[in-house]
């Protein structure tokens, strides 16, 4: 597809991830110095303090980066912005992806970004329940193709069994031409 600047852009890159441990361990190999990151099913704040710290430096005024958190009860934000006073926090959808734009739009309204961006999140983490069931495949699918479109991210990290198990069973054609057709003449 095509971005603002006549180019073509890259679709993210899509890890998988079952687990909370998991989840985290991708943050050092995902998030950069000075990216925004979003995630999204943020409960009480523990993912996203460390994804803040890791885009930020621990100084967002120099560095640029931050991490906002979206859950959508307000019980659970309250509760978040109480132990982290320092992370943008909001009640938000993961499904209404202009309502996460407008939520960057008013973080970015109120701190300095040194990196002048406009609008979109260089990684998106997705921690969102009921997709990691043997019926979440199609939401997970859909929210991501959503996301994709709607926030152009560099990167998703999405904590899903069901995304996870249909990861590890695809084959890419191009780095795998080999073993392929090893298959089709094999019959296995």
């Amino acid at each position: 597809w095509i971005d603002g600047n006549f180019g073509v852009c890259k679709p993210p890159h899509l890890v998988a991830t079952v687990g909370v441990e998991e989840y985290r361990q991708t943050i050092p190999n995902a998030v950069q110095l000075g990216d925004a990151v979003l995630e999204v099913g943020c409960h009480l704040g523990t993912s996203t303090i460390t994804l803040h710290e890791q885009a930020s430096g621990g100084d967002t005024e120099s560095s640029g980066g931050y991490c906002i958190g979206v859950d959508v009860g307000s019980s659970i934000i309250d509760g978040a912005k109480k132990r982290y006073p320092s992370v943008f926090f909001a009640v938000g959808d993961a499904w209404r992806t202009a309502d996460l734009l407008r939520l960057q739009q008013e973080y970015l309204s109120t701190h300095k970004d040194p990196v002048g961006r406009s609008t979109g999140f260089d990684v998106v983490y997705v921690d969102v329940g009921g997709l990691s069931g043997n019926d979440g495949l199609l939401e997970a699918l859909s929210l991501l193709s959503a996301i994709e479109h709607a926030l152009e991210p560099r990167c998703i990290v999405i904590k899903s069994m069901c995304m996870r198990r249909l990861s590890s069973s695809l084959v890419s054609f191009w780095q795998n031409q080999k073993r392929l057709s090893s298959i089709a003449t094999d019959g296995s």
